[in-house]
């Protein structure tokens, strides 16, 4: 198999994995911005200064400027390591150095990011913060459930915003 036909498969891979949590399309752009991260349809493109990748241990790495976008969300890092099994079914994303997850006006930042496929959740640690323009949570753990949008954060601090913040954001 040939690089380009491997990276084309295992972009398809991740686009069809990625889509499962989203069951039904939303009916307007209300919802759109109010749904939880990686969960629109269409397909995830990622791009990197440079791609790594190892069919025989199932692992591709992308390093550089990592930008991973679907729709109007988008996963920036310096590092990321998909781990796929035999049959190309992503397992995990593992996202390293200056992570940020954008959708719309809400961000999470941190140090480190990991995506489990078979959880349907992303665990950010490393000092994670996630901001709106109504409130910011900071804690040492965020794990963010990405069908429901739900989060759970360990020592958190919560800042809720008054309208005056809300409107100079």
């Amino acid at each position: 198999m040939s690089m380009r036909s491997f990276i084309s498969i295992f972009f398809c891979i991740i686009v069809i994995l990625m889509l499962l949590p989203a069951s039904q399309p939303f009916a307007g752009e209300a919802d759109r911005k109010n749904a939880p991260f990686f969960s629109e349809r269409g397909p995830i493109e990622i791009t990197s200064e440079r791609l790594q990748a190892d069919s025989n241990k199932n692992i591709a790495i992308f390093e550089g400027n990592v930008v991973a976008k679907q729709g109007q969300t988008r996963l920036y890092a310096r590092w990321m390591k998909v781990k796929y099994d035999k049959d190309g079914q992503v397992e995990e994303i593992h996202a390293k150095g200056e992570v940020r997850l954008v959708k719309l006006d809400r961000v999470v930042t941190s140090d480190e990011a990991v995506y489990f496929s078979n959880e349907g959740k992303i665990v950010f640690t490393g000092s994670p913060v996630a901001e709106d323009k109504k409130s910011t949570v900071r804690g040492s753990k965020m794990v963010y459930y990405i069908k429901d949008g739900r989060s759970i954060v360990e020592n958190s601090t919560v800042l809720i915003k008054g309208k005056e913040e809300e409107k100079t954001r």
